[in-house]
């Protein structure tokens, strides 16, 4: 690195633009106060109901109905909920993987239905939520550029698909396009990449797991690269949300991204 000072300051400022992206909507990471799986039938929501949030308004009872991936908001107080801002219809409520899902707000909770796998969940936020205001920046390694290591790069001539799974325990099938290959402190190691738009994507754990780095994996992305050569830069290693809360549904590292050494860049864990 020609200039150790001018990288450094390049990833803090990554770092602080990435501060401020995860908190501009208050709808973020911080603010998730539950997840809930709906069950086939009546949901009710309330005091004395399946689905409890201390900060409902008083006295306030509703259910969700679930039949197949049909989810209605019934019974719904008149003034204390809306979707999208207008009085709720009884109609089928639009999932997080619909054109434009519908979002519950009932006092400072804001609510959206998430489809994983084949279940249906009720994501909760709270723009009041104490995580939220007292979010003082993600922590992280020093900045070293030893961790920006160069790699080969080998694209599958049919990319590979294979099983990974979710917090959840559910299974999802997720396209590989190309293993990196490379040396770290001596040791040889490949991390295998899923393809995300014009990037990579490489989930991975190492042995910080244990002590320092979130247990759940973090992940690094870079450009697709023209040829078989690519820079993997572990000062830009993140994490997944689950290591901010319980309610996120982050996917876990295939098995062949462990990787047998200490990788100390990137982010660490959030909380002790």
């Amino acid at each position: 690195m020609s200039d150790p000072s001018r990288y450094e300051a390049r990833i803090l400022a990554q770092r602080a633009r990435r501060d401020h992206r995860l908190t501009t909507n208050p709808l973020n990471w911080f603010s998730l106060v539950g997840l809930f799986k709906l069950d086939e039938g009546d949901n009710p929501i309330g005091e004395g109901g399946k689905i409890q949030l201390a900060t409902l308004p008083g006295g306030f009872h509703a259910r969700f109905h679930l039949a197949g991936r049909d989810v209605r908001l019934l019974d719904a107080p008149g003034g204390d909920v809306t979707v999208n801002g207008n009085p709720p219809a009884d109609r089928p409520l639009r999932l997080d993987v619909d054109k434009s899902p519908d979002l519950i707000e009932a006092g400072s909770l804001a609510m959206r239905l998430i489809l994983r796998g084949e279940k249906i969940y009720l994501r909760v936020w709270d723009r009041a939520s104490a995580a939220l205001k007292d979010f003082n920046g993600l922590k992280y390694f020093p900045v070293d550029a030893a961790y920006r290591i160069p790699a080969r790069y080998t694209l599958f001539e049919t990319p590979h698909l294979s099983e990974i799974w979710d917090v959840l325990g559910t299974r999802h099938e997720t396209v590989f396009a190309g293993t990196a290959s490379f040396s770290l402190r001596g040791v040889a190691c490949s991390l295998l990449a899923q393809e995300d738009g014009d990037n990579l994507l490489f989930s991975f754990t190492d042995e910080t797991r244990v002590d320092a780095s979130y247990p759940g994996g973090r992940y690094i992305e870079c450009q697709k690269p023209r040829g078989n050569k690519l820079t993997l830069d572990f000062n830009l290693a993140v994490n997944w949300p689950c290591a901010y809360t319980d309610y996120a549904t982050c996917p876990l590292p295939p098995m062949e991204n462990r990787l047998p050494v200490r990788v100390e860049a990137g982010e660490i864990r959030y909380h002790s």
